[in-house]
């Protein structure tokens, strides 16, 4: 029963509440990720996990509990020390873009 997951409401598979604090946020994610793979091993519903990926997307938004959860449970699935790495190339990606767009948006600007 998914519903006893703490982020399931009735239908709805992915009902959380970002604080804005990123740290705060992805250790959210991460901890509702261990829950559902402890809730997925236990009732063998691995399969729910698609529940909460398409919700996530219907919702549209990507913060820290949506990145710590989906981490944890790529770290899970491909093994910690692949994830850390791939995390940390991610992140570095995403600066040089915000940077590269930054630049963009103040030329175009002036």
């Amino acid at each position: 029963m998914p519903q006893r997951l703490p982020f399931v409401r009735g239908s709805d598979f992915w009902v959380v509440e970002p604080t804005g604090n990123w740290s705060d946020d992805t250790r959210t994610g991460r901890r509702y990720a261990d829950e559902f793979v402890a809730f997925a091993q236990q009732e063998d519903a691995a399969s729910v996990l698609g529940s909460v990926v398409r919700s996530m997307i219907g919702h549209g938004q990507y913060g820290g509990v949506e990145a710590g959860f989906m981490t944890a449970i790529a770290g899970r699935a491909i093994g910690q020390a692949a994830v850390g790495a791939t995390a940390v190339a991610l992140m570095l990606a995403a600066s040089d873009a915000a940077a590269c767009f930054g630049t963009a948006a103040n030329t175009l600007a002036a």
